[in-house]
């Protein structure tokens, strides 16, 4: 985000402007209110996934930005081996992770939630039978007015989870 405000001072916005010194306290607070929550729930085991017809897919944190940020606020992401972005895994499979909070990938190509209730397989989790399953906005926001409120909700996510569900 940094990179890109700087980028945006380059193009001529005025990055002390009321308006962008208020999202960057916003977007601070927010990420307290998130490292706060993670620290409140640190048994808890998150899992950040996508499907399609063809298969189940699980984020590898150490690829993607903003699982790279959640992870070093102490975020106990579940990951597979040393796949690129994806491992693949059946529909079949979708218990090998045991994952407390299971986070959907909401880009297009992506089964949506409904989509994945609708998987017989898929209700034989335990995240999911405990409702414990909510969206992934895995489309980076280059903005701290745009990610500060994803950094809320995932806060209140977090907080709202319970982590013996797996």
């Amino acid at each position: 985000i940094q990179r890109f405000a700087e980028l945006a001072g380059i193009l001529g916005a005025d990055l002390d402007s009321d308006e962008n010194t208020a999202a960057r306290v916003e977007y601070a607070s927010a990420l307290e209110d998130l490292e706060r929550a993670i620290a409140e729930n640190p048994e808890l085991a998150v899992l950040f996934v996508a499907g399609d017809d063809t298969a189940y897919y699980v984020a590898q944190p150490n690829d993607m930005a903003d699982l790279i940020l959640l992870q070093d606020l102490g975020l106990n992401i579940l990951s597979g081996g040393e796949t690129d972005f994806w491992e693949t895994l059946s529909w079949e499979d979708v218990q090998k992770f045991p994952a407390d909070l299971i986070l959907v990938d909401t880009r297009e190509g992506s089964y949506s939630l409904e989509d994945f209730a609708a998987v017989s397989t898929w209700n034989s989790v335990p995240a999911a039978q405990a409702g414990q399953v909510d969206v992934w906005h895995a489309e980076p926001i280059y903005s701290f007015a745009g990610y500060a409120p994803e950094l809320r909700r995932l806060a209140g996510l977090i907080r709202d989870a319970r982590s013996d569900v797996a």
